[in-house]
């Protein structure tokens, strides 16, 4: 219809000037019909207007006009010339726009690749990555559904990603990618089995080395199937999809790999740290049962009470390692939770004093308490525990008879707790690490270290608190742990 007009317009234009007189060469009327009938729609209907052309040339203007006879052998000639001329121009025109057409498809998959791997490339995480690329499938080629199944533990594929756009995957979607999956090919499935209509599209997405899913495409939301172009895009996006899935299966795999290896890490660490600390006060402890049991031995009265003492204090190291490891377990998993209540600070110190006496017992220990303290909101056996550590982890690493302080200040509205030594210090390198768990700092001489959780528990629970630890160096060398907690409750700003 399109070639008809143009061609019958330009027949009418000629016609009209033929009227005023004679026009030479009145056939190039036609070329820009035919020109324009070839850059808008293509080589059928250029050839057609072509033909038309020649046809209504012959018919209306050659001589004897209203037949398709030519008289002339001059206007044979000229006849031969327009038809060549015609035929060859619409066929440059369409030619030309042809590649027209093709650079902006070019253009605009090479926009839709960007903007997909741009999408893509935006999350690492798996699931996030299947989410994002059936979205964009579904809104850049406007079809109804777009889903990707991808193989669980047991290698069954299992729905991982959809996006619906006003469509319903069929009910053998599921066999049908499974099949894809299996002999890695390509699958066009109809929407209603047995008919010739519409098909959806399943891709299997590869990599070199293994098939990593299998991507639907349903129909487009007018209801038909994609063009072959479309295709074409969807399996270069498919190849595309499938390294950046297969990527982020292996970064997942490798996290997963880290958590066991962290696992195993932390249990070997944990059964090297306790396996001293167990095994000294349980020997202690076996050893002096076992000499209060010996029938033949005579004991004196002194000597028997030094027996239970050992038991005794042997026991209360087991029980501070038993509540060491269940108190980090609670910080570890964020469930620690102070019992909070008021207490006067001497009052508190006055029941912490009779437990530390007995680890100090090799060094010269000084509290050193500023009187009238304002009372404090603490978790006393939380405190006291913290202290304990403290204590604990300054006789470990001081020589014997190298003093010990405990000082006790109130600062710019917090209580300062500072357990300070005059031992060799913590060296450089390792002041970073010392509250990490498990983390032990050299041995000093014959000295074992302990277990590596103290200094983790003490941060723990000054936290738990609303307030810190940190480490400093003794003038003079040594070590210095200060506590800060607030005086005020947890939540409430503290005074400057």
């Amino acid at each position: 219809m399109v070639a008809l007009l143009s061609v019958s317009s330009g027949t009418a234009a000629i016609g009209a000037l033929e009227h005023f007189g004679h026009v030479p060469d009145a056939s190039l009327l036609y070329v820009p019909a035919i020109l324009l009938t070839a850059v808008s729609f293509g080589t059928g209907p250029s050839l057609s207007a072509a033909i038309l052309a020649v046809a209504e040339y012959d018919f209306f203007l050659l001589p004897p006009v209203h037949t398709f006879v030519i008289d002339r052998t001059e206007d044979l000639v000229a006849f031969a010339i327009f038809v060549l001329v015609a035929v060859l121009t619409s066929q440059l025109a369409a030619q030309a726009r042809g590649r027209a057409e093709s650079a902006r498809r070019r253009a605009r998959e090479s926009e839709t690749l960007y903007e997909l791997g741009q999408a893509l490339m935006s999350t690492r995480d798996v699931d996030h990555v299947l989410d994002a690329i059936t979205a964009r499938i579904a809104d850049v080629f406007r079809v109804d559904r777009c889903a990707i199944f991808v193989p669980g533990p047991d290698q069954e594929l299992r729905l991982a990603a959809e996006t619906v756009r006003g469509g319903r995957g069929s009910r053998a979607s599921q066999s049908t990618a499974d099949w894809a999956f299996r002999q890695g090919t390509e699958m066009m499935l109809p929407t209603e089995e047995g008919t010739r209509s519409p098909q959806r599209l399943y891709v299997p997405l590869r990599t070199e080395e293994r098939v990593v899913g299998v991507m639907e495409v349903g129909l487009k939301r007018s209801g038909t199937q994609l063009e072959v172009e479309e295709r074409r895009l969807v399996m270069s996006f498919a190849a595309q999809a499938s390294l950046v899935i297969a990527r982020a299966q292996s970064e997942e795999e490798r996290r997963r790999l880290e958590v066991v290896q962290a696992s195993d890490q932390l249990k070997s660490a944990l059964l090297n740290a306790v396996s001293h600390d167990l095994r000294t006060p349980l020997a202690s402890i076996k050893a002096s049962a076992s000499a209060l049991l010996m029938s033949d031995a005579m004991w004196t009265v002194d000597e028997g009470r030094e027996f239970l003492e050992a038991i005794d204090h042997q026991a209360d190291r087991l029980n501070r390692l038993v509540g060491n490891l269940l108190d980090l377990s609670r910080i570890e998993a964020g469930v620690l939770r102070p019992v909070l209540e008021w207490y006067d600070v001497e009052e508190v110190f006055q029941t912490i004093l009779p437990h530390l006496r007995p680890l100090t017992d090799r060094h010269p220990f000084h509290v050193d308490i500023q009187p009238g303290l304002s009372s404090v909101q603490i978790d006393l056996l939380r405190l006291e525990e913290l202290i304990i550590n403290l204590v604990d982890n300054a006789v470990k690493y001081t020589p014997p008879n190298s003093p010990i302080e405990l000082v006790v200040r109130q600062e710019a509205g917090c209580l300062s707790i500072a357990v300070v030594d005059h031992g060799p210090g913590v060296p450089e390198s390792q002041r970073g690490r010392v509250f990490e768990t498990f983390f032990q700092g050299r041995q000093q001489g014959d000295r074992q270290p302990g277990s590596g959780l103290g200094l983790a528990i003490c941060r723990g629970v000054a936290q738990a608190h609303g307030g810190s630890i940190s480490l400093e160096e003794t003038p003079g060398g040594g070590a210095s742990f200060t506590v800060r907690l607030p005086l005020q409750p947890i939540g409430e700003p503290v005074a400057q």
